[in-house]
């Protein structure tokens, strides 16, 4: 992520916030901000743990609607995942998400699913990310990648 022309007070605020990670230590939540979510169509949670691979049974959807489109996020154990295709939901509010990338660990039954405010849990490449702060302003990378 790269950052330009800060002001003052925009650049403290990236600065003490770059400070309250201490470097690759911690860990910091990112939202994926290019694709805004679409409609509250329930409160869906994951139908049955122990699911693994490629897609996510879930319920609690609104009965027989578009629920995701493809290229929604949602977020299932700090994990962001990616929906591959038009997803609707069955009679019973139950949808079968086929998501990208493959589950890291299987979710428990009841857990939530995310998709009006997906994140990805995100730590720092490199401890010594720094700011460059000129006279009025200032603008720094930062390099990060998913922690998991």
């Amino acid at each position: 992520m790269t950052f330009r022309n800060l002001k003052r007070d925009k650049e403290r605020v990236l600065s003490t916030f770059l400070g309250s990670l201490h470097g690759m230590a911690g860990t910091f939540r990112l939202r994926p901000w290019t694709r805004p979510p679409g409609p509250l169509v329930g409160n869906a949670v994951v139908d049955g743990g122990g699911q693994a691979g490629a897609q996510l049974i879930t319920r609690n959807w609104n009965a027989s609607s578009l629920v995701l489109r493809r290229g929604d996020y949602i977020t299932v154990n700090d994990q962001l995942l990616e929906v591959l295709t038009d997803v609707s939901s069955n009679a019973q509010g139950i949808a079968v998400l086929p998501i990208s990338p493959w589950l890291r660990m299987p979710p428990a039954n009841g857990a939530t699913v995310n998709y009006q405010q997906p994140y990805a849990v995100m730590r720092l490449t490199r401890d010594d990310t720094r700011l460059t702060v000129q006279a009025l302003i200032a603008g720094g990378t930062l390099e990060c990648r998913e922690a998991f």
